[in-house]
């Protein structure tokens, strides 16, 4: 089953699965599990998902992964921050000792340049094993506390997700594969990772004064609950676009009132408004993402090449 053939179906589920259930109540100190998983709901069609025994491998192997990345160590550290990047591992490059981040990398060096005090935060996919270079990486304030809580909050979270789900008088065939997506979500072991990500981002956010969160994406499981953190406490998150416009098949955009999005140009920002985003809280700068100083240098090298030919 393709989402993009079936996204009205799965749009018409979930707005009756948000009516029978209140689904939209389902919270872990007030940051909307909801929220945090249902965009997710594209990938409905994935077997590795819906299939009982891949499903429960994969699970098992995200919440050793994820334990295995969230050892307790002796690193202590606070501080104020105007803002505080909160972004993948994966876009950190490390060449000659000298530290570059993808997509963000022209946006951190503006801010540096400008002595705007700033910190860079990161996270593994959920899949990655932890990196050898550790550097910035979230996992590094857990504690035992922060453990033991997940584990035993993601018990009581699962138990009331069973009794939500039960309220559901929706048995068509679309239905019955995205409740069995949601079990995979609101299973105990990635409600134990979520739970984590929610008190490792309350951490950082309470332990180091953070006027404003900046993002590439808002899709990741971290990303989500960082943002459900930072609206708790009226901190803004920015969003910084780095590619198209997300088209939606299954609903309009619901980002919380704390999210803000930097768009390429005016067309966009009117698309994001259509869709359902405040006009006040999208702002056209441009694409933040390109290495503007290479596009300079390109440009004066061209201009060289024209005159010389």
């Amino acid at each position: 089953m393709c989402l993009m053939m079936h996204g009205e179906e799965v749009g018409k589920f979930i707005k009756g699965f948000e009516d029978e259930t209140g689904i939209e109540d389902f919270n872990y100190k007030g940051a909307s599990l909801w929220w945090i998983v249902n965009n997710r709901l594209k990938e409905v069609s994935s077997e590795i998902y819906t299939d009982k025994k891949k499903s429960i491998f994969l699970k098992k192997v995200l919440q050793i992964n994820e334990r295995f990345k969230s050892i307790p160590k002796k690193i202590k550290k606070s501080n104020s921050y105007d803002l505080l990047f909160f972004l993948p591992k994966e876009r950190e490059i490390i060449k000659d000792g000298v530290i570059s981040y993808l997509r963000v990398g022209t946006t951190v060096n503006k801010v540096k340049e400008k002595k705007i005090p700033y910190s860079v935060e990161l996270f593994d996919k959920l899949s990655k094993l932890v990196s050898k270079n550790p550097g910035n990486l979230i996992y590094n304030n857990t504690t035992k506390e922060i453990n033991k809580t997940a584990r035993e909050q993601a018990n009581k979270l699962h138990l009331e997700w069973k009794l939500i789900k039960r309220r559901s008088r929706d048995g068509t065939d679309i239905a019955r594969k995205c409740i069995t997506y949601l079990d995979f979500w609101y299973s105990k072991e990635i409600l134990e990772i979520i739970v984590r990500y929610y008190e490792i981002c309350y951490k950082l956010l309470t332990e180091n004064k953070v006027r404003c969160v900046v993002l590439d994406s808002t899709g990741h499981l971290a990303e989500r609950t960082m943002i459900m953190v930072a609206n708790r406490f009226n901190i803004p998150c920015l969003r910084l676009l780095h590619g198209f416009f997300p088209v939606s098949a299954v609903r309009k955009l619901d980002f919380p009132k704390n999210c803000y999005v930097c768009v390429y140009n005016k067309d966009l920002k009117k698309r994001y408004i259509e869709s359902g985003m405040d006009k006040n809280k999208v702002f056209v700068t441009g694409p933040t993402f390109l290495d503007l100083n290479k596009i300079k240098e390109l440009k004066e090298r061209r201009k060289y090449e024209v005159k010389q030919s």
